[in-house]
């Protein structure tokens, strides 16, 4: 707090910064003050418009208020100005691709990370979920046995997989349960999969069982409050 104000304080006699703008713009954002960020990160870029990161926290905002094509526009940008983009921009690109439906150039990037770094399990898992957008299941299950064996021990490869076994028309229930279970074991904190667990319950009509499932999901995670009314 006693760093806000002194950034604060900076900007008003007239030193804005970089840091100092971007600082105060996630601060904003974490504070749901959505017309102070967006004017803190476009001070940011005016200051800096040859960096990347302050079109990045701008996308980031973008994305946030699902803003896409904006986020998208920003991410072109900072990508010019990098030399060699990195997985983590080529991924966060590639999700803002997928929310616009752009699968193929999502695929793209996702493909261009993985040649950058094969070994990382999160690649796979984005690529899985974009095949189990575009109704690839079998495509998708390759995607997360694959972040599995680079890392075994990593919860979402694990629910990931259960999600796409209830997605299918003859859903296989008991390789979900199965595979929330080893999430959960993985990650006693994976809200994700204690919900997903009561949903299995609750079709299955095992309602007390469900319901401490659901109950466990929102003690770690009050968005899931919903699945009170399911």
């Amino acid at each position: 707090r006693a760093a806000k104000k002194d950034f604060e304080r900076a900007i008003s006699l007239g030193g804005a910064s970089v840091d100092a703008s971007l600082y105060l713009g996630d601060a904003a954002l974490r504070d749901k003050r959505w017309k102070q960020a967006l004017s803190y990160y476009n001070d940011a870029v005016e200051i800096a418009p040859e960096s990347a990161e302050p079109y990045r926290r701008r996308s980031q905002y973008f994305s946030q208020l699902k803003q896409y094509d904006q986020a998208l526009a920003d991410y072109n940008t900072l990508m010019e100005l990098q030399e060699n983009p990195g997985v983590s921009d080529l991924l966060q690109r590639g999700q803002i691709y997928e929310s616009l439906e752009k699968y193929n150039e999502a695929l793209i990037d996702y493909n261009k990370a993985l040649r950058i770094d094969p070994k990382r399990g999160a690649i796979h898992c984005a690529r899985g979920n974009l095949y189990l957008k575009i109704d690839r299941p079998n495509k998708a299950q390759e995607e997360y046995t694959k972040a599995i064996k680079i890392n075994p021990s990593s919860p979402k490869p694990y629910y990931l997989r259960g999600v796409l076994y209830l997605s299918q028309e003859n859903d296989d229930a008991e390789k979900a349960r199965e595979a929330f279970l080893q999430a959960i074991a993985l990650d006693s904190t994976y809200a994700d999969a204690f919900n997903k667990m009561g949903e299995l319950l609750l079709k299955q009509e095992v309602y007390d069982e469900a319901l401490q499932y659901f109950r466990k999901a929102v003690a770690l995670d009050n968005s899931h409050a919903d699945a009170y009314t399911n």
